[in-house]
């Protein structure tokens, strides 16, 4: 799983992220997969018009985790049975 695909500052604009997304499609479509999901944090107005370019759909999420002692407690309800 690809965890972030970032491009310098100094990178930026020279066809370098294109050239990343074309890549990583082409491994993904060698393995068979069916769709890219991608995460952009709403406010991040380049990376979503990054994506857009790439030609994927915008959409609206609720982002949900479950992290540091809620994770731990909810582990520990597990244990327990």
């Amino acid at each position: 799983m690809l965890q972030d695909l970032h491009v310098t500052k100094k990178k930026r604009g020279t066809g370098v992220g294109d050239k990343m997304a074309a890549a990583i499609a082409k491994q993904e479509k060698q393995q068979k997969a069916i769709a890219i999901y991608l995460l952009v944090n709403k406010n991040n107005k380049r990376g979503k018009e990054f994506y857009s370019r790439q030609g994927a759909n915008l959409h609206t999420v609720i982002l949900c985790d479950l992290k540091g002692k809620a994770l731990a407690k909810k582990a520990e309800q597990a244990a327990k049975r």
